[in-house]
C-alpha cells in the first residue's frame, strides 16, 4: 500500500513538473552573410545616440525561413544566406559599422513568433501581407516589384481579360487577398507553398495562370521554366518587400529607414541586375484607347478565324498534340489579353492558300505573313512584331558559294513570293531560280542536291538546321538590302480590325517582343508533328528494319539448324570416339600409334600392360628413348617404323625381343601406315599378339616328337638285332634236324 502511494505521489510530480516545461523550442541554424555588394557606400547621417545605441547593441539577428524565395532569399550550400535581401543586409552592416547575424527558422511563423519575442531584431522578405501583423513594423521597401500574371507557352486557350472560371496559381500569404479579389473576383485561386511550386504548376497545366512578383517571377521563369511559361502582362496587384521588426524597436526602425534612403540607385539596379531582375520585360502596355468603331467591331466580332501555315518555325507550327505554338501564337495570346477576342486557328501548308482562305473568308487574318509588293493590292499588313535578315543556305562543304555573287550560274531555291525574288531577277539574272511552296521544301532541296543554295530568314532557317540539318546544312550568310518582316495579315477592307491590331501591336514593348524572339532563338524544338511532314521517310525506315529484321530471323534460324546439325554431328562423332576407344582400349592385343618420327602418340591399356610401364613413361618418345628393351632392338624396331612409312605397305612377321627384364618374347607384329585425306603419310599404327606360349609348345612338340622317332629307331634296331640273334640259332638249329 505504501508503494502504491509513493507512486502516486510520484507522477503527480512529474505532472506538476511537465505543466511547467515550455514548448519545446524550434530549431535555430546560424547562417553566414554572403553579401556580394562590395566598394564604397554612402554615409548614414545619424546622431551620436543612435551611433551609440549601435556600439553598445554590437550585433542585429536577423531572422530567415523555409522555404527559400529566390533571388529574394536563399541558402546555398546549407551555411551561406544570399539573395537580394542577402545584399541590403550586408550593405547594412557596412553602413552601421555593426556585424548582422543570420538565424534560419524552419517555417515563417517560428521566425515571426522569434520577432515577437525579442529573440530577433530583423527579419526579411516581408511583404505587405505580413505587414498587417499589428505586433510588425515595416522598414522602407528595399525592393518594389509590380505582379506579372504568367501563363503557358504554346496553349490554345485564351484567358479572360479578369480570368473568370481559370485557376489561377498564387503563393499562399504573400500577395493581399482584398487586392486579388478586387482584380480576379472569379478566378480558381489556388494556393501553393512556394513560387516555384506555383510556377510549375502553370508550365505542366495544373494551373492556368501564375500571379506574383515580377522579381522572383522573372528570376524562376529564365532559370528553370523558360521554354514552358512566359510572362504576359502586369496586374492591377503590386507588391513590395521590406524588412520586419518588433513594432517596439521604433530607433533601430528609424536607423534602418535612414540606411535605405542614401543606397544610390545605381546600386540598387545592380543589385537587381545581379539576381536576375534589372531588365525585368514587363513595363505594362500603355492602355489602349480604341475608337468607338473599334469598339463595336469588337463587340459585334468577340472570336475570330485565324489561318496559320503549320510550316514556319519557330514562328508558327503545330506540336504533336495539335496545338498552336510558335512566335505567333503567343503574340497572338497577347492580342487576345489586351482585346478579349478569342480565336480559332485553321492551318495550311502554303502562303497561297492562306491568302485564298482571307480571300474567300473562311479567316479574318494570318498570324504571319511577310509583305510582299505584290500582295499589297489585296491585303492590309499590320507592323511587325518580328525581323530577321535574309540569308543564304548552302550544304556544308567548304567548296559552297558564300553569298549571291558565288551563285550566277547555279540553283536557287526560295519560297513563292518572296520578298527578295525581284531584286535578285533583276541584280543576278544569271541564277536560276526555283520556287518552293515553303521554305522547307526549299532547304530539303539543298539537301538532296537538288539546289546550290536556298534563301531563307535567319531565325526559321536557323532553327531547321539545327532542328532537322544538323552538320548538313549551314548559313553562308546575309543576302539583300532587305530584312524579313514578319506581322498579321488582313483583308484591305478589314479596316477596323487592321487597326486594333497595330494598335495592340504598338502597345507591346520592344523589350518585351525582343524576350519572347530570344526564347524561341535558343529553344530548339523538335515538332513532335513529324509524321505528317517525314511519313514516308518514316513508313520507309520501318519497312527497310522490317526487311531486315526478317533477313535476321532468316539467318538465325539457318544458323541454329547448322548449330543443331553440327551438335548432332559432335555427338555422333563423340560416339564413334568412344566406340573407337572401347574397341582399342578394350582389345587384349597391344596397339599404338606412333609419328612420323617415331614418338608415341597414343595406345591402348594393354600395351602399357605388356611393357610394364605407365603412361606418362611412354607417350612422346621413340622406342630408343624409352627403357623398355635393349638398344640393339629398340634400333632396329626404329629402323622398321621407318622402312613401312617410307614403302607405304604394311609389315607382318613373327620376331623376338629381350624385355628389360631379361624375359624373351615371341610375338606376331604387324605395322601399317597411316596418311591424311590427300596422301601425306603422317605414321603407323602397329600392334603385335605375344605368341611365346604357342611357341613353347611348339618347342615342346618338336622336343618330344624327336624323342619318339629315336625311340623308334632304337627299338627298330633293337627288333632287327634280336631277329638276326635269334634267327641264327634257329637256322641252326633247323638245320640241326
Amino acid at each position: 500500500m505504501n508503494t502504491l502511494l509513493r507512486c502516486v505521489g510520484l507522477a503527480a510530480c512529474l505532472l506538476c513538473q511537465l505543466g511547467n516545461v515550455s514548448p519545446v523550442q524550434a530549431e535555430v541554424q546560424p547562417l553566414n552573410l554572403l553579401g556580394r555588394s562590395n566598394g564604397e557606400h554612402p554615409s548614414v547621417i545619424l546622431d551620436e545616440e543612435n551611433w551609440r545605441w549601435l556600439r553598445d547593441k554590437g550585433s542585429l539577428r536577423l531572422g530567415v525561413s523555409l522555404p527559400d524565395n529566390p533571388p529574394l532569399g536563399m541558402i546555398s550550400g546549407g551555411q551561406d544566406y544570399e539573395g537580394i535581401t542577402a545584399d541590403y543586409a550586408a550593405l547594412l552592416a557596412s553602413m552601421l559599422h555593426i556585424k548582422i547575424e543570420v538565424l534560419r527558422y524552419d517555417s515563417r511563423a517560428e521566425a515571426m513568433q522569434a520577432l515577437r519575442d525579442g529573440e530577433l531584431e530583423l527579419l526579411g522578405n516581408v511583404n505587405s501581407f505580413d505587414g498587417t501583423d499589428q505586433d510588425l513594423i515595416l522598414t522602407n521597401a528595399y525592393v518594389q516589384a509590380p505582379s506579372v500574371l504568367v501563363t503557358r507557352s504554346g496553349t490554345s486557350k485564351v484567358l479572360a481579360s479578369d480570368l473568370a472560371g481559370d485557376r489561377l496559381a498564387i503563393v499562399d500569404q504573400v500577395l493581399p487577398a482584398d487586392a486579388i479579389n478586387a482584380n480576379y473576383p472569379k478566378a480558381a485561386l489556388q494556393l501553393h507553398p512556394s513560387a516555384q511550386s506555383a510556377l510549375g504548376a502553370v508550365a505542366f497545366n495544373q494551373a492556368d495562370a501564375y500571379l506574383g512578383d515580377a522579381v522572383s517571377t522573372h528570376y524562376l521563369v529564365g532559370k528553370y521554366f523558360l521554354n514552358e511559361v512566359y510572362l504576359t502582362t502586369l496586374s492591377g496587384v503590386s507588391t513590395q518587400f521590406s524588412f520586419a521588426l518588433n513594432q517596439r524597436n521604433s530607433r533601430l526602425l528609424r536607423i534602418i529607414n535612414a540606411a535605405l534612403e542614401v543606397i544610390p540607385i545605381s546600386e540598387r539596379m545592380t543589385i537587381l541586375h545581379r539576381w536576375g531582375a534589372g531588365d525585368l520585360n514587363v513595363a505594362g502596355p500603355d492602355p489602349l484607347q480604341f475608337t468607338e468603331t473599334e469598339q463595336r467591331w469588337l463587340q459585334k466580332h468577340p472570336r475570330l478565324t485565324v489561318a496559320v501555315n503549320d510550316g514556319l518555325p519557330p514562328v508558327s507550327f503545330f506540336d504533336g498534340q495539335g496545338e498552336f505554338r510558335g512566335i505567333g501564337a503567343e503574340v497572338l495570346a497577347k492580342v487576345s489579353q489586351r482585346t478579349g477576342l478569342k480565336f480559332d486557328v485553321v492551318r495550311s501548308s502554303s502562303m497561297e492558300k492562306l491568302v485564298d482562305q482571307l480571300r474567300s473568308g473562311s479567316a479574318d487574318l494570318i498570324v504571319a505573313f511577310t509583305p510582299t509588293t505584290a500582295r499589297e493590292g489585296e491585303l492590309r499588313f499590320t507592323r511587325p512584331y518580328l525581323t530577321s535578315p535574309f540569308v543564304l543556305i548552302t550544304q556544308d562543304r567548304p567548296d559552297q558559294p558564300q553569298s549571291l555573287e558565288g551563285m550566277v550560274g547555279k540553283r536557287l531555291a526560295m519560297r513563292r513570293g518572296n520578298a527578295l525574288q525581284d531584286y535578285i531577277r533583276e541584280t543576278f539574272p544569271g541564277i536560276q531560280l526555283i520556287e518552293t511552296t515553303t521554305s522547307a521544301e526549299a532547304l530539303a532541296l539543298v539537301d538532296k542536291g537538288d539546289a546550290d543554295g536556298a534563301l531563307n530568314s535567319l531565325l526559321n532557317g536557323r532553327y531547321m538546321i539545327l532542328r532537322q540539318y544538323r552538320d548538313r546544312l549551314r548559313v553562308a550568310g546575309l543576302v539583300g538590302p532587305l530584312l524579313a518582316t514578319t506581322g498579321f495579315a488582313t483583308e484591305r477592307g478589314a479596316l477596323e480590325l487592321y487597326s486594333i491590331l497595330d494598335k495592340v501591336l504598338q502597345s507591346i514593348p520592344p523589350e518585351e517582343l525582343d524576350e519572347l524572339t530570344r526564347r524561341w532563338r535558343h529553344d530548339v524544338v523538335i515538332d513532335n508533328d513529324s509524321w505528317l511532314h517525314y511519313r514516308s521517310a518514316v513508313i520507309q525506315g520501318f519497312v527497310i528494319f522490317a526487311l531486315f529484321l526478317l533477313l535476321a530471323l532468316v539467318w538465325i534460324v539457318r544458323l541454329r539448324k547448322r548449330e543443331s546439325t553440327r551438335e548432332k554431328a559432335e555427338l555422333a562423332l563423340n560416339d564413334q570416339m568412344e566406340f573407337m576407344r572401347a574397341l582399342i582400349d578394350g582389345t587384349p592385343h597391344p596397339i599404338y600409334v606412333r609419328d612420323c618420327e617415331g614418338r608415341l602418340i597414343s595406345c591402348n591399356s594393354a600395351y602399357l600392360d605388356a611393357l610394364g610401364l605407365p603412361r606418362e613413361a611412354v607417350m612422346g618418345k621413340r622406342l630408343t628413348d624409352s627403357p623398355v628393351v635393349g638398344r640393339a632392338d629398340a634400333e632396329t624396331f626404329q629402323a622398321e617404323y621407318i622402312q613401312v612409312m617410307e614403302s607405304g605397305t604394311r609389315w607382318i612377321k613373327d620376331r623376338t625381343y629381350i624385355h628389360s627384364n631379361g624375359v624373351v618374347h615371341t610375338v606376331y607384329h604387324w605395322m601399317l601406315p597411316y596418311s591424311t585425306s590427300e596422301g601425306v603419310v603422317m605414321g603407323i599404327i602397329a600392334g603385335w599378339i605375344d605368341i611365346s606360349d604357342r611357341q613353347r609348345l611348339m618347342d615342346q612338340l618338336q622336343s618330344a616328337k624327336q624323342s619318339a622317332d629315336e625311340a623308334n629307331r632304337a627299338k627298330t634296331t633293337f627288333l632287327a638285332t634280336m631277329s638276326h640273334e635269334i634267327r641264327t640259332p634257329m637256322n641252326a638249329m633247323s638245320g640241326g634236324i
